[in-house]
C-alpha cells in the first residue's frame, strides 16, 4: 500500500469524505434526548475491510477523564497498518453531551520524507477553532458552528447514546476536523437485524446515517447491539467495513 493510499484511508475512516459538505446546514434536533450509556472504560476492537482486503486491526477507546468525579470523556479510534499509524479522537462532556474538542493524528512510515500531521480542533462559542501542523508549518482556521453539534471524530461512539429503536430519527450536524466543515446528517432506525461478526451473531439496530446537504455523499451503515450497551458491532461505508472483534469493559 502506497502512503498516498494511507492518506486517504485516513481521512474515510473518518466518517465522512466529502465532496460538498459546507452550506445548506439545518438547525439540527436537540440532545436533550440522549442518555449515557458509556462506560467509564471501554476497548472495541474491529477487523478493518477495504473491499475483501483485510487490512488491519482498528481500536476504538472510550475512557472518562482520571480526575474525580469527572463528567469529561475521551474517545479515541486508532489503526496501524505498515505504512503508518492514523489516531483521531475527540472529548465530550457526558452530561451534557456537548463537544469539546478533537484531534486527528497522521505520523508517516520511518524512513520517508512525509512530515507527520496534527489537527487540533476546540469548541468555543459557536466557533470550531482548528489548528493544523506539519512538520514545521502552522496553520490555524476558524469556521462556525450551529448550537447542538456532534465531533466528526466521536459521532460513531456518540450515536450509542441515542435512544435507539426501531422507526427512531433524528438530524444531527457532524464538525470534521479534516474539511473544517460541518455536514447535515439524517440518523435512522430501520430495522433490527442479527449480524454475523467475529465476535458472534449479535441482534442489532440497523442504523443509517444519510448526508443532508449540498452535493454527494455515500450513505453511512452503522449496526449497534439491541440491548442496553447498544455497542457498535459493524460499520459499512461503500468498500469500508469494520466487523467488530472483541469488546472489553473494565
Amino acid at each position: 500500500m502506497s502512503y498516498r493510499r494511507f492518506m486517504i484511508i485516513g481521512v474515510v475512516i473518518t466518517l465522512t469524505l466529502l465532496t460538498a459538505c459546507s452550506g445548506a446546514v439545518k438547525v439540527g434536533d436537540s440532545l436533550d434526548d440522549l442518555s449515557l450509556i458509556w462506560k467509564d472504560y471501554e476497548k472495541a476492537t474491529y477487523d478493518f475491510y477495504n473491499g475483501d482486503d483485510k487490512l488491519a486491526p482498528v481500536h476504538y477507546t472510550i475512557e472518562r477523564n482520571s480526575e474525580s468525579n469527572s463528567k469529561l470523556f475521551s474517545i479515541e479510534f486508532d489503526i496501524e497498518l505498515e505504512d503508518g499509524v492514523n489516531t483521531t479522537g475527540a472529548v465530550v462532556d457526558g452530561e451534557t453531551f456537548e463537544s469539546i474538542s478533537s484531534f486527528n493524528r497522521q505520523i508517516p512510515p520511518v524512513g520517508t520524507n512525509y512530515d507527520s500531521r496534527e489537527m487540533v480542533g476546540t469548541y468555543e462559542d459557536n466557533k470550531f477553532n482548528i489548528k493544523i501542523s506539519r512538520g514545521d508549518k502552522e496553520q490555524k482556521m476558524s469556521a462556525a458552528v450551529p448550537r447542538y453539534i456532534i465531533d466528526n471524530e466521536a459521532s460513531l461512539m456518540m450515536i450509542r447514546n441515542f435512544p435507539l429503536e426501531v422507526g427512531y430519527s433524528k438530524d444531527i450536524n457532524i464538525a470534521i476536523i479534516a474539511t473544517g466543515a460541518v455536514a447535515p446528517y439524517s440518523v435512522d432506525v430501520e430495522a433490527i437485524e442479527t449480524i454475523d461478526v467475529p465476535f458472534g451473531k449479535v441482534d442489532c439496530y440497523r442504523v443509517v446515517l444519510r448526508y443532508e446537504g449540498r452535493g454527494k455523499a455515500p450513505d453511512i451503515y452503522v449496526w449497534y447491539s439491541a440491548d442496553e450497551d447498544q455497542i457498535m458491532v459493524r460499520y459499512a461505508q461503500q468498500d469500508v467495513r469494520f466487523d467488530l472483534i472483541n469488546y472489553e469493559i473494565n
